[in-house]
């Protein structure tokens, strides 16, 4: 009976020796996100591999994104978003800071309107883009106002 037992424990030991973080692997300063995940699960991490995003792009944990609207959209729109994406701020551990359409530096630039397509960049890439520039489209086409 004893020896179930020893096997039991010997494979038990060495999954969990597997499925543990290597302490000097992890990084002092998660990023937002599911970070920490990816060293518990990184022999089976498949999201490389599915481009959902580049840890380095990803915000850090409290920060603050300046977002506003470029030309274009209705009121009503743009509340809605402004509503949804105060909703990611409770699970995010972000926070959204809407400023008006004529505010110079921000991080994140929305355009709406029809034939855009929806799309972004990711996290902290909108920095790169010139400030005239959108960098989240969210087509209208389907809306009515």
């Amino acid at each position: 009976m004893k020896k179930p037992t020893l096997f039991v424990a010997i494979i038990l030991s060495s999954i969990f020796s597997i499925a543990q973080p290597n302490a000097k692997s992890i990084k002092p300063s998660v990023k937002c996100g599911v970070a920490t995940a990816n060293y518990v699960t990184k022999a089976i991490d498949t999201s490389a591999t599915r481009g959902v995003a580049d840890n380095y792009y990803l915000w850090d944990n409290n920060a603050v994104i300046v977002v506003k609207f470029m030309p274009g959209g209705s009121d009503r729109l743009r509340s809605l978003v402004t509503q949804y994406a105060k909703e990611w701020e409770q699970f995010a551990n972000i926070k959204f800071n809407f400023v008006p359409d004529n505010t110079a530096n921000t991080h994140i630039r929305i355009k709406l309107g029809r034939g855009l397509g929806h799309n972004s960049y990711i996290g902290t890439q909108c920095n790169l883009l010139s400030q005239s520039e959108q960098t989240l489209n969210l087509d209208t086409t389907d809306f009515t106002d």
